[in-house]
This record gives structure tokens, sequence and C-alpha cells, in this order.
């Protein structure tokens, strides 16, 4: 009975009783979701729309023309979250510059895995601070290169806020995942959507990320083919 038992909300980041809230699905319009349902997807080093498209579109496991086609016309690309604790909708968008990114709160930085750490240094230099967002991630691209030192990179971004991406065949996932934990506005919460996160984190890892339903693991995922920038 939720009037004598209304369900919980995140509410100005904390967990609330109150009256269930709707879920609010974006517009179908050019316009898309407010900026705060919006993962920004920012190329750090040089402009690599296809490889943004080729990765959102095996997040959000739409045909990556598709995806590709939104982006280039600076549309969202409508991404349904939908896990076992709650049903968001949100949108992926392309954004070529620091003042674009730093307005959304999820931020995905693509760069080249290949590159010198001076180049890396520089990036995280340039970019936003990562501790400024609430979810920050950084996304090696497979360029021709020699092979960089993964815990090296993890080091180096993981001082300025950055949780950083080797180009694997696991990465659609472990970004799809790393999307989810964000508790986004809008969202509705589910049956087993509770205020107390520490419970759904002392359950098996492995077997709580199944439930998340956008982006399963597949073996034969690849993330981008190798390509200059």
């Amino acid at each position: 009975d939720d009037a004598t038992h209304p369900p919980t909300r995140f509410i100005h980041g904390r967990w609330c009783r109150g009256r269930k809230t709707q879920v609010e699905p974006c517009p179908g319009t050019a316009l898309g979701c407010p900026m705060e349902r919006q993962i920004a997807w920012w190329p750090a080093h040089a402009s690599c729309l296809d490889a943004c498209a080729r990765v959102v579109s095996q997040v959000v496991r739409q045909d990556e023309s598709e995806v590709y086609a939104l982006l280039q016309h600076a549309q969202g690309v409508p991404w349904t979250i939908s896990n076992k604790y709650f049903t968001a909708y949100v949108e992926h968008v392309y954004v070529r510059d620091r003042p674009e990114a730093q307005k959304r709160p999820a931020i995905v930085l693509l760069v080249p895995h290949t590159a010198d750490m001076a180049v890396h240094q520089r990036i995280i230099d340039e970019a936003v601070d990562g501790r400024n967002a609430s979810v920050s991630l950084v996304v090696g691209l497979p360029v021709a290169g020699d092979t960089p030192d993964v815990d090296e990179l993890d080091a180096c971004y993981g001082q300025a806020g950055w949780e950083y991406m080797a180009p694997t065949n696991d990465a659609p996932r472990r970004i799809s995942e790393a999307l989810m934990v964000y508790p986004w506005p809008g969202m509705h919460l589910t049956g087993r959507g509770r205020p107390q996160w520490e419970d759904a984190a002392s359950e098996d890892s492995d077997s709580s990320m199944g439930e998340f339903q956008s982006c399963p693991p597949n073996e034969d995922d690849v993330l981008i083919d190798a390509q200059p920038l």
C-alpha cells in the first residue's frame, strides 16, 4: 500500500521515502533529452566520429549506421537503461569541445590507446577534472603503434579522476556497466530498487551485473577496428 509504505526514490543525492516517480522518456524530437540525462562522448585528441559511432552502437546494441547518422547530425542516440534496480531513459551525444562536455554528468573521453605517455598527459591537462563529473571514463581507441603499459595508463588517468578502459572485447560491456551505476534523473525504481546500494554491492558481482539487460557479455564483440584517428 503506497499510502502506508511509500516507495523509495533518489532525491538531491540521497534516497528518500515518497511517492513513486514516473519514468520520463526523452522526447522523440531533435531536442532529445535534457543535458542532465546525456552522456558526452568527447574526442580528446582528434575527431573520430566513425570510431565513436562504432563503440556507442555496441553499448546500446543498435545498428552502427543509424548511430552514425544521429551523431553526425548532432542528435542524441537514445538508450534505455533497464536493470533489476531501475529503468532510465538517457542519450549518447557527440561533443567537440570542453565546454560542451562538462555540461553533462557523464563524460567518455576518446583517446588513441597507443599514443605516447606525453600525449596522454597533455589530454589529461586539457580535459576537465574527472572528479567533477559523476561518471568519468576514458576509452582507448586501437590505432597503429606500440602496445602501451595499461597499468601505467590506469594510474595516469586515475590520478585525475578518470577510469581508463583499454580496447578489449569486453569494453562495451564495461562501459555500459559503468554508466548504469549513476542514479539518472527521471529514473523509475523497480521492485528491487531499494535505498541501500550496499546491499546490492554485497551480492556476487558477476551475477549482479548479469541483470543489466542493455549490453550482455559477448566474446564476439570487438570494440573498433584498428585505424588512424
